[in-house]
């Protein structure tokens, strides 16, 4: 989440040789696609969400979320829940 969406994914794609493109969706999101997958998003911080700064969001993407396999999870992010 950005205070200018337009200069930060200027920035991020001038610096790092990416691409980027605007995702279909009623909010202004662009993703930053490495080798033709898409692999982050700039999203615009808007007056309706109030005092956020500006920073970074992590998702993590798993094949099955029921693998149950705690072990292999760090300790830190367990516990997380499941959006789809």
């Amino acid at each position: 989440m950005v205070n200018s969406a337009a200069e930060a994914t200027e920035f991020y794609t001038g610096l790092l040789g990416i691409t980027s493109s605007k995702m279909p969706s009623p909010i202004d999101y662009t993703m930053l696609n490495v080798g033709g997958e898409d692999l982050a998003g700039v999203l615009q911080i808007t007056d309706d969400m109030g005092a956020v700064p500006p920073h970074w969001m992590v998702y993590y993407g798993v094949d099955d979320g029921r693998c149950g396999n705690q072990s292999r999870v760090p300790r830190w992010l367990r516990g997380g829940s499941v959006e789809v």
